[in-house]
Order: C-alpha cells, then sequence, then structure tokens
C-alpha cells in the first residue's frame, strides 16, 4: 500500500513538471496583448510575404502553435525569441515538439528529423525559414 502511495505522489510531482507553467503563459500572453491582433493573411502579409515563405508553412505554424501554446500567435513577431520570448519550454506540454515534428510530416509528407529541437532556432523567423526551406527541399541549415 505505501508503494501505491509513493508511486502516486511521484506521479502527481512529475505530471507538475511535464505541465505547462500557467503563470508563465500568463505572463505571455500579457506581454503579446501590447500587439494588435492580425487576421492570418494580414500576419502573413505584413511579416512572411516578402521574405517568400509560403503561406501553407505560416498557416501550419499558426495552427500548430496556437494549438501548443494556447496564444494568438498573429500577434508573435518574426524576431521575437522563441525561448527568452515566447518562453515555450515552459508554456506547452512536455512532449509538444515530438507533436509538432509528426504534424508537420503528416501535413506535408517531409520529416524534420530526429533531431529536430526548437532549441536549435533563436527566433520565429530562423524556426519559419527553416519550415519553408523542408518543403523546397533546399538544405539552408
Amino acid at each position: 500500500m505505501w508503494r501505491r502511495l509513493k508511486n502516486f505522489l511521484v506521479s502527481v510531482s512529475t505530471y507538475a513538471d511535464l505541465s505547462p507553467d500557467m503563470r508563465t503563459k500568463q505572463q505571455v500572453r500579457q506581454f503579446l496583448r501590447q500587439r494588435s491582433a492580425l487576421s492570418l493573411d494580414d500576419w502573413y502579409i505584413e511579416h512572411w510575404q516578402a521574405q517568400t515563405i509560403s503561406f501553407v508553412v505560416v498557416e501550419f505554424f499558426c495552427i500548430q502553435m496556437s494549438e501548443h501554446t494556447q496564444l494568438e500567435i498573429t500577434r508573435v513577431q518574426p524576431s521575437d525569441r522563441l525561448v527568452a520570448d515566447l518562453r515555450l519550454p515552459l508554456i506547452c506540454w512536455f512532449d509538444w515538439e515530438i507533436t509538432f515534428a509528426e504534424a508537420f510530416e503528416e501535413t506535408f509528407g517531409v520529416s524534420l528529423g530526429d533531431a529536430f529541437s526548437f532549441d536549435d532556432f533563436e527566433t520565429v523567423q530562423d524556426l519559419m525559414l527553416f519550415l519553408d526551406c523542408q518543403l523546397v527541399s533546399i538544405n539552408c541549415f
């Protein structure tokens, strides 16, 4: 019986470690609220079209990141840092990178590779350029 109780308590503490940090998520939401919310089309035109990022990549990113972060992604700017500004490792579930990579492969038929990690990218722009390059089969990185 004590073993079961101990396992339960360990599970509860592990769950907390792997769960999103709601306080941090609220802070990021507050940071983003200072900006205008754009429609997906306007976000694409304002931030990504001139960089020749394909609309399908922008749409995919917006949908997936909204799902994983529960943030208004169209308030995000290309220069936002994934870790320092958006705090992604803290506001997402522990397996979100894997789920994101699987969804990319499912959607586009292109694997991001086993070593794919958001830690490899400083900004949203870095990540978007990488994703777009994967679709056009250019090894940009």
